[in-house]
């Protein structure tokens, strides 16, 4: 049996998503089998030191540090809420090293990291990603997410985005990350809502 763990943690501006969502975090990880951790800011001191990044980044290290303990580790933002925990999304995801929801936005289509499911041959990937070189004005809050399309091979200076489709990863059906901002919008089937910058999709998915 494959060692699974689902983790997230939110910082800062995201502490108070995170409370809000991270019992359904919880429920899911024990519903399909998946060891839960959700660390403590402190756990990245040593990285911080290093790397002066926005929170969003600590997903890297996070992740590259799971992965030599788990064959699966699934990272979920803390703004994404779930609505239907019936599924396992592990079974539903690529073959790849990685699987993620591929949105359709106005810059483009590209790969969301907010729902990131990674295989243990994922970690060479991660510890590859250049956390240093700028990313570009127009896509700097998308952070690791940005630095991740560019390992893929996308010039971040592009005017529209399509992120290269390589080996690397593959495709999770939409409903595991549905976003307002995408030309799908939410659909009621969606098992996933992210957020996505908007605290009013949060709020609303929460009640549900």
């Amino acid at each position: 049996m494959l060692k699974k763990c689902l983790t997230s943690f939110g910082f800062g501006a995201q502490a108070d998503n995170f409370k809000r969502a991270s019992p359904r975090f919880a429920r899911y990880a024990d519903k399909h089998n998946y060891d839960y951790h959700a660390p403590s800011l402190d756990l990245f001191d040593e990285w911080r030191k290093v790397h002066r990044k926005a929170y969003a980044w600590l997903k890297l290290p996070l992740l590259s540090r799971l992965l030599e303990a788990y064959d699966v580790v699934f990272w979920i933002d803390a703004d994404v809420v779930i609505v239907d925990d019936s599924v396992d999304a592990f079974e539903e995801s690529s073959t790849a090293p990685m699987s993620m929801v591929v949105h359709r936005v106005k810059l483009g289509t590209h790969p969301n990291t907010g729902v990131w499911i990674c295989r243990r041959e994922a970690k060479a990937i991660i510890d590859a990603i250049d956390v240093e070189e700028p990313i570009p004005y127009h896509v700097d809050r998308w952070w690791e997410q940005a630095a991740l399309h560019r390992y893929f091979g996308l010039d971040l200076w592009a005017d529209v985005f399509n992120v290269p489709q390589t080996d690397d990863w593959g495709e999770l059906p939409y409903r595991f990350n549905a976003i307002a901002r995408d030309e799908r919008g939410i659909p009621k089937e969606a098992a996933f809502i992210h957020a996505a910058g908007l605290q009013d999709v949060f709020d609303d998915a929460i009640e549900r």
